[in-house]
Protein backbone atom coordinates (compact mmCIF):
# COMPACT_ATOMS: atom_id res chain seq x y z
CA UNK A 1 0.00 0.00 0.00
CA UNK A 2 2.85 2.35 0.85
CA UNK A 3 4.12 2.26 -2.73
CA UNK A 4 0.86 3.83 -3.96
CA UNK A 5 1.04 6.78 -1.57
CA UNK A 6 3.37 8.94 -3.76
CA UNK A 7 1.11 8.34 -6.77
CA UNK A 8 -2.00 9.27 -4.79
CA UNK A 9 -0.30 12.40 -3.52
CA UNK A 10 0.68 13.34 -7.06
CA UNK A 11 -2.88 12.93 -8.33
CA UNK A 12 -4.17 14.95 -5.38
CA UNK A 13 -1.80 17.79 -6.12
CA UNK A 14 -2.71 17.75 -9.82
CA UNK A 15 -6.43 17.72 -9.01
CA UNK A 16 -6.15 20.64 -6.64
CA UNK A 17 -4.01 22.61 -9.07
CA UNK A 18 -6.50 22.24 -11.93
CA UNK A 19 -8.66 25.34 -12.09
CA UNK A 20 -12.34 25.09 -12.89
CA UNK A 21 -13.84 26.81 -15.92
CA UNK A 22 -15.42 29.34 -13.58
CA UNK A 23 -12.07 30.19 -12.00
CA UNK A 24 -10.52 30.57 -15.44
CA UNK A 25 -13.35 32.89 -16.46
CA UNK A 26 -12.80 35.00 -13.35
CA UNK A 27 -9.08 35.34 -14.13
CA UNK A 28 -9.77 36.17 -17.77
CA UNK A 29 -12.30 38.84 -16.81
CA UNK A 30 -9.82 40.43 -14.41
CA UNK A 31 -7.11 40.58 -17.09
CA UNK A 32 -9.47 42.13 -19.64
CA UNK A 33 -10.65 44.70 -17.10
CA UNK A 34 -7.07 45.77 -16.45
CA UNK A 35 -6.54 46.27 -20.20
CA UNK A 36 -9.79 48.21 -20.53
CA UNK A 37 -8.84 50.53 -17.68
CA UNK A 38 -5.54 51.28 -19.43
CA UNK A 39 -7.18 51.94 -22.79
CA UNK A 40 -6.58 55.37 -24.28
CA UNK A 41 -9.91 57.13 -24.72
CA UNK A 42 -10.72 60.21 -26.83
CA UNK A 43 -11.59 63.52 -25.20
CA UNK A 44 -15.22 64.08 -26.08
CA UNK A 45 -15.33 67.05 -23.65
CA UNK A 46 -12.83 69.03 -25.71
CA UNK A 47 -14.64 68.25 -28.95
CA UNK A 48 -17.99 69.30 -27.50
CA UNK A 49 -16.56 72.60 -26.24
CA UNK A 50 -14.92 73.19 -29.62
CA UNK A 51 -18.26 72.80 -31.40
CA UNK A 52 -20.12 75.03 -28.94
CA UNK A 53 -17.48 77.78 -28.96
CA UNK A 54 -17.61 78.00 -32.76
CA UNK A 55 -21.37 78.59 -32.91
CA UNK A 56 -22.32 82.20 -33.52
CA UNK A 57 -26.03 81.74 -34.14
CA UNK A 58 -27.96 80.36 -31.13
CA UNK A 59 -30.78 79.27 -33.44
CA UNK A 60 -28.42 76.90 -35.24
CA UNK A 61 -27.52 75.04 -32.07
CA UNK A 62 -28.59 71.40 -31.99
CA UNK A 63 -30.05 70.56 -28.53
CA UNK A 64 -29.35 66.86 -29.15
CA UNK A 65 -25.65 67.65 -28.72
CA UNK A 66 -26.35 68.93 -25.21
CA UNK A 67 -28.48 65.89 -24.41
CA UNK A 68 -25.75 63.54 -25.63
CA UNK A 69 -23.00 65.35 -23.74
CA UNK A 70 -24.96 65.55 -20.48
CA UNK A 71 -26.13 61.94 -20.73
CA UNK A 72 -22.60 60.68 -21.32
CA UNK A 73 -21.31 62.60 -18.31
CA UNK A 74 -24.15 61.35 -16.13
CA UNK A 75 -23.96 57.69 -17.12
CA UNK A 76 -20.16 57.44 -17.06
CA UNK A 77 -20.21 58.97 -13.57
CA UNK A 78 -22.82 56.36 -12.59
CA UNK A 79 -20.63 53.61 -14.03
CA UNK A 80 -17.68 54.86 -11.97
CA UNK A 81 -19.80 54.85 -8.82
CA UNK A 82 -21.16 51.36 -9.47
CA UNK A 83 -17.66 50.08 -10.18
CA UNK A 84 -16.46 51.32 -6.79
CA UNK A 85 -19.43 49.74 -5.00
CA UNK A 86 -18.96 46.39 -6.77
CA UNK A 87 -15.22 46.33 -6.05
CA UNK A 88 -15.80 47.04 -2.35
CA UNK A 89 -18.58 44.44 -2.11
CA UNK A 90 -16.34 41.64 -3.36
CA UNK A 91 -12.57 42.16 -3.56
CA UNK A 92 -12.12 38.54 -4.72
CA UNK A 93 -14.18 39.00 -7.88
CA UNK A 94 -15.65 35.53 -7.50
CA UNK A 95 -19.12 35.99 -6.00
CA UNK A 96 -22.23 35.56 -8.16
CA UNK A 97 -24.77 37.39 -6.01
CA UNK A 98 -23.44 40.95 -6.33
CA UNK A 99 -25.07 41.78 -9.65
CA UNK A 100 -28.50 40.56 -8.63
CA UNK A 101 -28.65 42.71 -5.51
CA UNK A 102 -26.93 45.83 -6.87
CA UNK A 103 -27.82 45.99 -10.54
CA UNK A 104 -30.51 43.63 -11.79
CA UNK A 105 -33.61 45.33 -10.39
CA UNK A 106 -32.20 48.35 -8.56
CA UNK A 107 -33.02 51.94 -9.63
CA UNK A 108 -29.34 52.46 -10.47
CA UNK A 109 -29.27 49.38 -12.66
CA UNK A 110 -32.36 50.44 -14.61
CA UNK A 111 -31.05 53.99 -14.91
CA UNK A 112 -27.79 52.61 -16.26
CA UNK A 113 -29.24 50.56 -19.10
CA UNK A 114 -31.79 53.21 -20.12
CA UNK A 115 -29.15 55.93 -20.06
CA UNK A 116 -26.68 53.89 -22.08
CA UNK A 117 -29.38 53.17 -24.65
CA UNK A 118 -30.24 56.88 -24.88
CA UNK A 119 -26.61 57.68 -25.66
CA UNK A 120 -26.60 55.01 -28.36
CA UNK A 121 -29.77 56.45 -29.92
CA UNK A 122 -28.48 60.04 -29.75
CA UNK A 123 -25.32 58.96 -31.56
CA UNK A 124 -27.27 57.12 -34.25
CA UNK A 125 -29.33 60.25 -34.85
CA UNK A 126 -26.35 62.61 -34.95
CA UNK A 127 -23.99 60.55 -37.10
CA UNK A 128 -24.56 61.01 -40.84
CA UNK A 129 -21.37 59.41 -42.17
CA UNK A 130 -22.11 55.81 -43.21
CA UNK A 131 -18.73 54.45 -42.09
CA UNK A 132 -19.00 56.00 -38.65
CA UNK A 133 -22.56 54.76 -38.26
CA UNK A 134 -21.36 51.26 -39.10
CA UNK A 135 -18.52 51.62 -36.58
CA UNK A 136 -21.08 52.57 -33.93
CA UNK A 137 -23.23 49.53 -34.72
CA UNK A 138 -20.20 47.23 -34.46
CA UNK A 139 -19.20 48.85 -31.17
CA UNK A 140 -22.58 48.04 -29.61
CA UNK A 141 -23.12 44.67 -31.28
CA UNK A 142 -21.75 42.88 -28.20
CA UNK A 143 -24.76 44.07 -26.18
CA UNK A 144 -27.07 42.23 -28.59
CA UNK A 145 -29.86 44.80 -28.47
CA UNK A 146 -30.46 44.44 -24.74
CA UNK A 147 -29.72 48.06 -23.85
CA UNK A 148 -32.75 50.06 -22.79
CA UNK A 149 -34.51 47.44 -20.69
CA UNK A 150 -34.07 45.40 -17.55
CA UNK A 151 -33.24 42.45 -19.78
CA UNK A 152 -29.72 43.84 -20.15
CA UNK A 153 -29.20 43.58 -16.40
CA UNK A 154 -30.67 40.08 -16.25
CA UNK A 155 -28.39 38.81 -19.02
CA UNK A 156 -25.16 40.52 -18.03
CA UNK A 157 -25.40 40.86 -14.24
CA UNK A 158 -27.86 38.51 -12.54
CA UNK A 159 -25.73 35.32 -12.53
CA UNK A 160 -22.32 36.74 -13.41
CA UNK A 161 -19.17 36.77 -11.31
CA UNK A 162 -18.12 40.08 -9.80
CA UNK A 163 -15.07 40.15 -12.07
CA UNK A 164 -17.29 39.73 -15.15
CA UNK A 165 -19.54 42.55 -13.95
CA UNK A 166 -16.55 44.86 -13.49
CA UNK A 167 -15.37 43.99 -16.99
CA UNK A 168 -18.81 44.81 -18.40
CA UNK A 169 -19.08 48.11 -16.50
CA UNK A 170 -15.61 49.22 -17.60
CA UNK A 171 -16.15 48.15 -21.20
CA UNK A 172 -19.53 49.86 -21.40
CA UNK A 173 -18.06 53.10 -20.09
CA UNK A 174 -15.32 52.99 -22.72
CA UNK A 175 -17.82 52.26 -25.48
CA UNK A 176 -20.10 55.14 -24.48
CA UNK A 177 -17.18 57.57 -24.52
CA UNK A 178 -16.05 56.31 -27.94
CA UNK A 179 -19.60 56.51 -29.31
CA UNK A 180 -20.04 60.07 -28.03
CA UNK A 181 -16.75 61.08 -29.58
CA UNK A 182 -17.72 59.53 -32.92
CA UNK A 183 -20.99 61.47 -32.94
CA UNK A 184 -19.37 64.77 -31.97
CA UNK A 185 -16.60 64.22 -34.52
CA UNK A 186 -19.19 63.72 -37.23
CA UNK A 187 -21.08 66.85 -36.16
CA UNK A 188 -17.87 68.85 -35.94
CA UNK A 189 -16.84 67.98 -39.49
CA UNK A 190 -20.29 68.79 -40.83
CA UNK A 191 -20.12 72.28 -39.32
CA UNK A 192 -16.52 72.97 -40.33
CA UNK A 193 -15.62 73.96 -43.87
CA UNK A 194 -12.14 72.47 -43.67
CA UNK A 195 -10.94 69.56 -41.59
CA UNK A 196 -7.95 70.61 -39.54
CA UNK A 197 -4.82 68.39 -39.81
CA UNK A 198 -4.83 67.75 -36.05
CA UNK A 199 -8.13 65.91 -36.46
CA UNK A 200 -6.16 63.04 -37.95
CA UNK A 201 -4.56 60.35 -35.78
CA UNK A 202 -6.86 59.15 -33.03
CA UNK A 203 -9.87 60.82 -34.61
CA UNK A 204 -9.41 59.14 -37.98
CA UNK A 205 -8.75 55.81 -36.31
CA UNK A 206 -12.04 56.04 -34.46
CA UNK A 207 -13.82 57.24 -37.57
CA UNK A 208 -12.63 54.32 -39.67
CA UNK A 209 -13.84 51.82 -37.11
CA UNK A 210 -13.46 51.20 -33.43
CA UNK A 211 -12.50 47.64 -32.60
CA UNK A 212 -14.66 45.77 -30.10
CA UNK A 213 -12.91 46.14 -26.75
CA UNK A 214 -13.73 42.84 -25.12
CA UNK A 215 -15.45 39.55 -25.68
CA UNK A 216 -17.37 37.53 -23.13
CA UNK A 217 -19.70 34.65 -22.56
CA UNK A 218 -23.21 35.59 -21.51
CA UNK A 219 -24.61 33.94 -18.39
CA UNK A 220 -28.32 33.10 -18.48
Amino acid sequence: MSRFIPTLLLFSILFLSCKSDYEKEVEKSKKITVRLKMERLPSYDSLYNQIISRETNPNSHDPILDSLYQSTQEITDLLDSLTIVVEKSDPTGERRDIGKSLLTTSPSGLRLTKGANSIHEYCLEIIKDANRKESLKKLFAKYRGYLGSGEFNLVFFSQSSTSFILMTLTGLKNDLIKATYLALLDKNELTTKTVRPHNKGLASTLAEGISISFGFAVHL
